[in-house]
């Protein structure tokens, strides 16, 4: 992968960082993902108030 497209990716993953909503665990993350026809989707966590009932990965 070229720098450039490194750099692009890692700026989409931040991104979506900074919309994770995580009151209960504190631990933030955000992720992205390039696709082989140049796409990039981005995802962030999202807590719920039954956190304590599940196990999210």
């Amino acid at each position: 992968m070229k720098d450039d497209k490194r750099i692009t990716l890692m700026k989409a993953a931040r991104d979506a960082l900074s919309n994770s909503y995580s009151p209960y665990s504190n631990f933030k993350v955000g992720a992205a993902i390039l696709t082989n026809n140049e796409n990039i989707f981005s995802v962030c966590n999202m807590e719920y108030i039954s956190y304590g009932l599940s196990m999210c990965a």
